[in-house]
């Protein structure tokens, strides 16, 4: 009985402790670029300075409701999803993460976006329900955790999750 207890303290603190879905809980600074959000584009597109130049970055594994898109308009929870991201970036200091790509064919930087040791803004959109997962390979690195996030504000019905009908769905102007 002792042990059986024990285990369940061990197993209570590691939640406590790791509740954050991304396995990789606490990171390694030194092996991350800090910067410094200057722009919130849209919920998974920001920019930071670096050398006098505008470096855009998109989210690696997530894809929030466009805002701009030249084709699709605004989506549903669009203007939602910009507003968690700049809430949580905008004028502040991040460290970025790179997976197997640098860039998209738009030139976008690619990156995990750490805004502390435990908080991982791609997995925070998913959780809120201000994102779905987008995995391309070979970037796929926290796929795994990303579609169990993504689950959970589902089954919780966070953000978009609401109204999932109307989840990527264009807003009539």
């Amino acid at each position: 009985m002792k042990k059986l207890i024990m285990t369940l303290l061990i197993s209570l603190s590691f939640v406590s402790c790791f509740g954050r879905n991304v396995e990789n809980n606490s990171i390694d600074k030194k092996n991350l670029e800090e910067v410094y959000v200057t722009k919130v584009i849209d919920g998974d597109t920001f920019v930071y300075r670096k050398n006098g130049k505008n470096i855009k970055v998109r989210l690696i594994g997530v894809n929030t409701p466009e805002l701009h898109h030249p084709f699709k308009g605004e989506e549903y929870f669009g203007k939602e999803a910009k507003e968690f991201t700049k809430d949580k970036i905008y004028n502040k200091k991040v460290y970025l993460e790179k997976d197997e790509e640098d860039l998209d064919k738009y030139g976008r930087e690619l990156r995990y976006v750490w805004i502390s040791d435990d908080e991982m803004l791609n997995d925070e959109l998913l959780l809120e329900g201000f994102a779905d997962v987008m995995t391309i390979k070979p970037n796929n690195k926290y796929e795994k955790d990303f579609r169990e996030s993504l689950k959970k504000a589902k089954i919780e019905r966070k953000g978009m999750w609401k109204s999932p009908n109307k989840a990527f769905t264009e807003i009539k102007k």
